[in-house]
C-alpha cells in the first residue's frame, strides 16, 4: 500500500511523519483490496485536522477526518475511524459475494421442493 502524507500549514516533522505512516500502514490487515492512502494534516492554530483518504480496488474511496487539540491523537482517532469503515466495506463485499451464492442454493433447492413428496401416501 502506498502511504502519502501531506502537510498543510503545517512542517511535517520526521516524527510526525513515521507516526502518521506506521499507524497508516496497519490499516492494511482489515481490507486487503487497499491501494493507496494518503494522510492530510492541517494546523489551524490550536485545531488540528487529520483527514485520511483510502483507494480501493473494491469500493471506491473512503474518507474520514477528526479534528483535536493534539496532533498524534488526532491521529490516533482517524486509524479509529477508518479501521471501522474498512470493516464495514469488507463485511459489505463478503456478505454480496455470500448472497449471490446463497440465492443460487435457495433456486435449487426450491426447484427439488417444487416437485413435491416422491411416492409417499398422505395419511
Amino acid at each position: 500500500m502506498n502511504v502519502s502524507i501531506t502537510g498543510r500549514h503545517l512542517n511535517v516533522t520526521k516524527a510526525l511523519e513515521s507516526y502518521a505512516r506506521e499507524k497508516a500502514g496497519k490499516l492494511d490487515r482489515y481490507f486487503d483490496a487497499v491501494q493507496s492512502c494518503d494522510v492530510v494534516l492541517v494546523s489551524d492554530g490550536d485545531r488540528h485536522v487529520a483527514e485520511m483518504i483510502i483507494s480501493a480496488r473494491v469500493g471506491g474511496k473512503l474518507v474520514a477526518q477528526v479534528v483535536n487539540s493534539d496532533m498524534y491523537a488526532a491521529i490516533d482517532l482517524l486509524v479509529d475511524k477508518m479501521e471501522r469503515q474498512l470493516t464495514r466495506q469488507k463485511e459489505k463485499v463478503k456478505h454480496h459475494r455470500k448472497s449471490d451464492k446463497v440465492r443460487a442454493l435457495e433456486q435449487l433447492e426450491g426447484e427439488g421442493a417444487a416437485e413435491g413428496p416422491t411416492g409417499e401416501d398422505e395419511k
